[in-house]
C-alpha cells in the first residue's frame, strides 16, 4: 500500500497569480521497527528511483523517466512524531492495524 500525500507550497508574493511548487511524497508501510537512518528523512518515503517508477508505471505519467528524475528535488516538513519516531499517516495506520488483526 502506498499512500500519497501532497501540499501546494505558493512563493511569498503579493501577486494575484502566485507562483509556487506542489510537493508530492509516497508514504510505504514500514518494514520493520526501529527501522532508523542517520539521513532527516522519514523512513517511510519512497525512494527516489521507486518514485520516478511508481510515477511513470502505476500513476502513468507520460513524462521521460530521465526529465522526471531531474525534476525531483528533496523537500522538508515538520512531521508528527512520538518517542522520536515518526508517526504514520492516519490512512496507513488503518491498513496497518486491518493487517495486523489478520495475521494473529
Amino acid at each position: 500500500m502506498k499512500v500519497l500525500h501532497g501540499s501546494w507550497i505558493p512563493n511569498a508574493e503579493s501577486d494575484f497569480i502566485q507562483t509556487g511548487s506542489f510537493d508530492l511524497w509516497v508514504e510505504i508501510p514500514l518494514s520493520s521497527k526501529g527501522q532508523r537512518s542517520q539521513e532527516p528523512i522519514h523512513p517511510g518515503h519512497l525512494k527516489k528511483d521507486d518514485l520516478v517508477t511508481f510515477l511513470t508505471q502505476e500513476l502513468g505519467l507520460k513524462e521521460n523517466a530521465i526529465q522526471l528524475n531531474e525534476r525531483i528535488s528533496p523537500q522538508y516538513f515538520a512531521l508528527p512524531t512520538a518517542n522520536n519516531q515518526p508517526l504514520p499517516s492516519p490512512e496507513l495506520t488503518k491498513y496497518l492495524s486491518t493487517r495486523k488483526q489478520s495475521h494473529r
